[in-house]
């Protein structure tokens, strides 16, 4: 390797292995692997490879978790005397309060640390749209910015809480971006299985969702107000045409589990004395027990 190393990067699947190369084109890497072999692949004059996690650890100043989770993460560090002078960055996916234990570990062995979620795959590393939520003390993104930003020209400093990273992580990818997708599948198949040809599938697709981008702040707003009412559709029409929708799709032997789940919440919405509000109106519903 002809250069120091400036990050190191602990965990080579395919996104450790993504961030590793878009580090490597603009400063020294340092990577280490449970399994050599992955390590060993991303080799070249300016990513080296360690023997050991603490030896990574030990070689550059910043140091980009991407093991399979923060357990894992724990097991590199207690093989580390100390973290002076290194900012640990950890970006497995987390619960909140698992990546405030983990500041608070950092913290004591001497670091600092930053807590990341990212929105993206491991194709989306180092493009402009890329993004990633940070979360941590101020300072410490400051201090890290620029480098952190060569994975994601999208990404930001979202919460002083490293636990805020999570919370965004879960919100966007795991509450609207799963589901999503999910029902994408759902909704795409069972089009097509009935006759629906995929060049009109794709042309409706793309209009539902032009039409909710264009508002995607006025429902945003709609969402967080205090006042649901609406002259459009109620939550009890919703719910009605959530069952018949269902019960069509059902009939034909394809799946609708995110259709089914959806009439579910309508209905308890419903239940909950909500019939009468607008969409949005879902909001004003009880957090569900824990569990």
């Amino acid at each position: 390797m002809s250069t120091s190393p400036q990050v190191a990067v602990l965990g080579c699947g395919l996104m450790g292995a993504a961030i590793a190369r878009t580090f490597s084109q603009h400063v020294g890497v340092v990577v280490w692997n449970r399994t050599p072999a992955k390590a060993e692949a991303l080799a070249s004059d300016t990513v080296a490879v360690a023997a050991s996690g603490a030896e990574a650890i030990a070689a550059a100043p910043v140091v980009v978790s991407v093991l399979s989770d923060y357990d894992a993460l724990r097991e590199v560090l207690a093989e580390v005397d100390s973290l002076e002078g290194r900012t640990v960055v950890g970006l497995s996916t987390s619960e909140p309060g698992d990546s405030r234990d983990l500041e608070a570990l950092v913290v004591g062995m001497g670091g600092a640390y930053l807590d990341g979620g990212i929105l993206a795959y491991p194709v989306h590393i180092g493009t402009p749209g890329c993004v990633i939520a940070y979360g941590g003390d101020a300072a410490t993104w400051a201090a890290t910015r620029d480098l952190l930003m060569l994975l994601g020209g999208g990404s930001l400093h979202v919460s002083e809480d490293v636990g805020g990273s999570g919370v965004v992580d879960a919100g966007l990818a795991g509450l609207f971006a799963l589901p999503m997708h999910l029902a994408l599948v759902e909704a795409v198949s069972y089009m097509a299985r009935n006759g629906i040809a995929p060049e009109s599938i794709s042309t409706q697709l793309r209009r539902s969702l032009e039409d909710t981008s264009a508002t995607l702040e006025e429902m945003v707003a709609g969402i967080l107000a205090t006042d649901h009412s609406t002259d459009q559709a109620t939550v009890a029409v919703y719910a009605d045409a959530a069952y018949a929708w269902r019960d069509s799709v059902l009939a034909t032997g394809d799946r609708a589990s995110m259709l089914a789940a959806a009439a579910v919440t309508l209905r308890e919405a419903e239940a909950a004395g909500l019939g009468d509000l607008g969409f949005t109106g879902l909001a004003r519903l009880a957090p569900a027990a824990a569990g």
